[in-house]
């Protein structure tokens, strides 16, 4: 019953993606009633998909609510010589003492934070802000290095070492914040300048 253009005629303002679903409406009209076909495995990657139908709702749990939810990632982003890193500090003397957030007073569930600082001094830097921010330093381990059986450490890579990242957090499932400062000194040969 007419072409793309047609359509595009008749509904001012179409989208691309709606022009496009009509061009394949116009050359496979059966193909919306149709229910999809399994074709043969093809090699290399692959989708893994699941249905929605087979995924169990769950709430949101939060860290602090509806600021940091936990297991999710949340970035604070901003100039240099802002206060990032001294607001992480903050952060884990709340989560290492479970004392209430600041603003609203919500509690907040008390455990470890993991640091991973590229660019402050352990000892000159982010211990004294520790202790300012009043954080239980004995529930607050710092990354040194990654070591591979006796290599010399390096620099944790967030493209080569998630599993060895996974494992640590696995092995110590008290952990509730994990700061990385700043995430781009840990993108491995990515481009941090493209999305």
């Amino acid at each position: 019953k007419g072409g793309a253009r047609d359509w595009r005629a008749t509904n001012h303002g179409a989208a691309g993606a709606g022009v496009e679903a009509q061009r394949w409406r116009a050359w496979r009209p059966e193909a919306a009633a149709e229910p999809a076909k399994a074709k043969p495995a093809a090699s290399g990657p692959r989708l893994e998909c699941v249905c929605a139908a087979d995924v169990r709702p769950e709430e949101v749990r939060w860290l602090w609510r509806e600021r940091i939810a936990i297991g999710k990632l949340c970035l604070i982003g901003g100039q240099p010589g802002l206060g990032k890193s001294m607001i992480t500090a903050d952060l884990a003397a709340h989560v290492t003492r479970g004392l209430p957030w600041p603003v609203d007073g919500e509690p907040c569930p008390q455990g470890s934070v993991l640091l991973i600082s590229g660019e402050d001094g352990v000892a000159d830097t982010i211990r004294p802000r520790l202790d300012a921010a009043g954080a239980d330093v004995s529930r607050v381990f710092i990354l040194k290095a990654v070591r591979h059986g006796k290599e010399h450490g390096r620099m944790l890579s967030l493209q080569s070492d998630i599993e060895a990242f996974e494992t640590y957090l696995d092995e110590r499932p008290d952990i509730r914040l994990v700061c990385i400062d700043p995430l781009s000194a840990y993108l491995g040969d990515t481009d941090s300048h493209k999305d």
